[in-house]
């Protein structure tokens, strides 16, 4: 098994341990409204169109497990028995909910687009936090904020901040939800020298990450070239693909990593923090910052006091790793040795959605 332990411990260093810290005119013909571009309805019409396969549901008694959808390859086995035969990226059960809850709404009309794969993958993705079973209780109005988000990660394009708060309240009430309860640790290099380095991750919230007001408040962001022609050209930033972590530093190295998988979003900072103070030193290329302005009803957190904020959203899975996971889950052929990061990815529902999020921004350049 030493070949399976260093993939994994291969892909746990390049997806958790990089270094530094992240910071950053109207039918007189239908009394019913016209459908909105993106919304519930037309969601229920691709989804129509890509899953012929979906099964029926009753919205009241939604299904616990998890829904294959026919004609699917089931994923590649493990042998251990660790991974689910179906994907958490292809559970049919939210598509079918949706599709549903659609045609109560209005007549659904099949429509063309991508295909199954892609679709559940985004469902999933977006409607992550929101339990199958609790779909049909969640109010129209978001129902079809997020519909249209799923239209946006199809199209790699940015959301409206509107479905963008609606996607970040869900990601703050998992959040919140989670305060006061006992923080869970893992050890990934248990048996290091006692001057080696400690590899953690955290689930769960420490006492100190609190709720902020934002309206009215300049922050900033660091990037490197690449990441300032990004934001620039989609006015707006990603969700992150590494969590928050701190870093203890020893007298001769590193002494302590530590990542807290429920603190995933997108950082920032304000404009008098030093890029060296969080995690975003020029000299390691974070040699451009944007200042901003948040969409109003954005969330906000303060994890360091007046140095470190979180937007918080689903954690955007690497795309190295999301291959690794869209392989496994299409049927085809993964070394074994990243079964169990994939086992990971599964555990946090599946692979998280990438959003664009619209921001004001105010000024960029290079840092002085």
């Amino acid at each position: 098994m030493a070949v399976a332990r260093d993939a994994y411990l291969a892909l746990i260093l390049l997806a958790v341990w990089l270094p530094g810290r992240p910071v950053f005119a109207a039918a007189a013909v239908s009394a019913r409204p016209a459908a909105v571009r993106g919304s519930l309805t037309e969601l229920g019409g691709l989804l129509t169109s890509a899953l012929p396969g979906l099964p029926k549901v009753d919205l009241s008694a939604v299904p616990g497990e998890r829904l294959a959808l026919a004609g699917l390859p089931l994923p590649q086995p493990d042998p251990s028995g660790r991974l689910p035969l179906v994907p958490a990226s292809l559970d049919a059960r939210r598509a079918a909910v949706l599709v549903e809850l659609a045609r109560r709404a209005e007549p659904v009309a099949a429509q063309g687009g991508p295909k199954a794969y892609e679709v559940l993958e985004a469902v999933n993705a977006v409607f992550k936090d929101i339990p199958p079973q609790a779909l049909a209780d969640f109010p129209e109005e978001r129902l079809n904020a997020l519909s249209s988000m799923v239209f946006d990660v199809l199209a790699g394009r940015p959301s409206s901040a509107k479905s963008a708060a609606v996607l970040s309240d869900l990601s703050l009430a998992r959040i919140e939800s989670l305060r006061g309860k006992p923080l869970r640790q893992e050890d990934h290099n248990p048996h290091r020298n006692p001057d080696g380095e400690a590899l953690l991750t955290t689930w769960g919230v420490p006492d100190y990450v609190r709720r902020v007001e934002a309206e009215g408040s300049v922050f900033r962001h660091y990037t490197n070239e690449g990441g300032l022609r990004g934001i620039l050209d989609a006015d707006g930033l990603r969700n992150g693909v590494i969590p928050y972590f701190e870093v203890m530093e020893g007298e001769v190295r590193t002494a302590m990593r530590r990542s807290f998988k429920d603190l995933a979003g997108i950082f920032l900072t304000k404009p008098d923090v030093d890029g060296d103070r969080v995690g975003r030193p020029k000299k390691e290329l974070y040699a451009y910052y944007v200042d901003l302005l948040l969409p109003a009803r954005l969330p906000l957190l303060e994890i360091e006091r007046g140095a470190i904020f979180l937007v918080p959203f689903p954690l955007r899975t690497q795309p190295w790793i999301l291959n690794l996971y869209r392989r496994w889950a299409s049927g085809q052929t993964v070394d074994k040795g990243y079964f169990e990061g994939i086992r990971r990815v599964e555990e946090s529902g599946g692979p998280g959605p990438d959003v664009t999020v619209p921001m004001r921004i105010i000024r960029h350049g290079e840092v002085p």
